[in-house]
């Protein structure tokens, strides 16, 4: 709560050098967390990747994205356009 936003990503790839080179590559600001075992995806119920998981700040999840954001965005948009 105190610290407002807090963004943690999961890699499920079962070599951790992967990750790692993911991470350098990219450039990222956020801790990227080893899931081999795929534990952290098994207890958040994720099937594909990328998943994003949106949890309140009282620990409550409010939202779960499968997938990359831009393709719900173009299929909301056709949604709406019919």
């Amino acid at each position: 709560r105190e610290r407002g936003t807090v963004i943690v990503a999961v890699n499920g790839d079962a070599k951790r050098s992967a990750m790692t080179e993911t991470h350098h590559q990219l450039n990222l600001t956020f801790p990227l967390i080893h899931d081999a075992g795929q534990r952290i995806a098994r207890l958040y119920g994720v099937q594909c990747w990328p998943t994003t998981v949106s949890i309140n700040p009282d620990g409550i999840i409010d939202r779960i994205q499968f997938g990359s954001a831009h393709i719900h965005r173009v299929e909301e948009r056709e949604k709406q356009a019919v």
